[in-house]
């Protein structure tokens, strides 16, 4: 009996910080395996806002080209420079 619910309390353990992981964001099982130093730092969740605007602003930015490079008008130019 004893050993069922240590067996239980660890898995549930387990299974709430990988659920706080997942839910909020936070670095709960890096920080048990030391591999961050805080599991509430603030840093990498600005770190992965900027980058998510980045991506963001990038996909704009290939959209345009797709725009420009599929216009029959930059066709029909690129025609006329290769005469």
């Amino acid at each position: 009996m004893t050993l069922f619910i240590t067996l239980t309390l660890i898995f549930g353990t387990m299974g709430l910080a990988y659920y706080l992981d997942a839910r909020y964001d936070w670095q709960v099982v890096s920080w048990l395996n030391g591999q961050a130093s805080s599991p509430f730092s603030p840093d990498t969740q600005k770190a992965r806002s900027t980058e998510q605007a980045e991506i963001t602003a990038l996909k704009a930015r290939i959209e345009t080209l797709e725009t420009i490079v599929t216009d029959q008008s930059y066709e029909l130019n690129q025609k006329l420079n290769r005469l």
